[in-house]
């Protein structure tokens, strides 16, 4: 094995586990991508080459299993740079309930892990980019120019079940969901996080402070939970948790998820970030690159 001094990080994450898949122990963080005349291969922490660069890119180890790509198809290896599935397809996930999705001819296909097309596809997640309000937390309605969530509350009196409707105190813009018990309001183009009180829907309400980002991508997973959300701030990228708490504060100009942004970053500056991602591709600088964890740890010198 051979010494490599200079890192470049490059990342192509995907978005679920593959625990059930692969015996052993996992330490997913002892090995890093790096780059060579093009190709990718993976070092570990003291600059030992352990799976030489033969990779057009490469995504980080995940639960022992990393996704690659080779001439233009993709899959996934160990870390004894064995396949668990060969590159054939355009696009691969990691799997889930020993499922994973592909893209296989520019169409959307479910897998086992024998690489077998699966003919009843699961239920999945979707991205939530504006979804209504669930009905748990109310109906959105108009009160004097603006929205709130319209309610019920029932009250048995003398016997009788007494129907009473009342709203929020938002006075918003828009209100769109964001996670199990939180709520996303738009007020003056402004966006911000307000936990929606199930006690007393009237008492759900935000400050002004709360209302600071420009843009929030978010993405929607089982059991409607919300795992980490990316956030703007003028030109500058942070990442808050479900609770709509900043763990990363907005001061990256860019926070990546897959390659594909590096070159077409208008077309997909929206992505997710995904449940299961540990790290993240970040542009800290014009043309500076380097990869921090979902709490927000920098794995590069400035």
């Amino acid at each position: 094995m051979k010494k490599v001094n200079i890192l470049i990080i490059i990342v192509l994450l995907s978005c679920t586990t593959t625990k059930e898949l692969v015996n052993g122990n996992y330490n997913d963080d002892e090995l890093t991508p790096f780059q060579t005349n093009s190709k990718w291969g993976f070092i570990d922490e003291k600059g030992v080459v352990h799976i030489e660069p033969m990779y057009d890119s490469i995504g980080f180890f995940y639960n022992g299993i990393a996704k690659v790509k080779i001439d233009g198809q993709c899959g996934l290896i160990k870390k004894d740079n064995s396949y668990l599935i060969k590159p054939k397809f355009q696009d691969i996930e990691e799997f889930h309930k020993n499922y994973s999705e592909v893209t296989y001819n520019w169409k959307s296909i479910y897998i086992d892990s024998n690489g077998k097309i699966i003919s009843d596809a699961p239920l999945q997640g979707a991205y939530c980019w504006g979804a209504i309000v669930s009905n748990h937390k109310g109906i959105e309605t108009k009160v004097n120019g603006k929205y709130e969530l319209l309610y019920e509350r029932r009250k048995l009196v003398d016997g009788l079940i007494k129907i009473h409707y009342d709203t929020t105190s938002l006075a918003a813009d828009k209100i769109v969901d964001y996670s199990s018990d939180h709520i996303q309001v738009i007020k003056n183009g402004k966006i911000g996080i307000t936990k929606f009180d199930y006690q007393n829907p009237k008492k759900t309400t935000i400050n002004q402070e709360s209302l600071k980002y420009d843009s929030i991508v978010i993405a929607r997973y089982y059991r409607g939970a919300t795992k980490y959300a990316k956030v703007k701030t003028g030109q500058l990228w942070g990442i808050i948790n479900e609770q709509g708490y900043e763990i990363v504060k907005p001061k990256y100009r860019r926070i990546l998820t897959d390659p594909i942004e590096l070159r077409n970053p208008i077309a997909v500056v929206n992505k997710p970030i995904y449940h299961n991602h540990k790290k993240l591709l970040v542009e800290y600088d014009v043309g500076k690159l380097g990869y921090i964890d979902t709490n927000g740890k920098e794995y590069f010198k400035r």
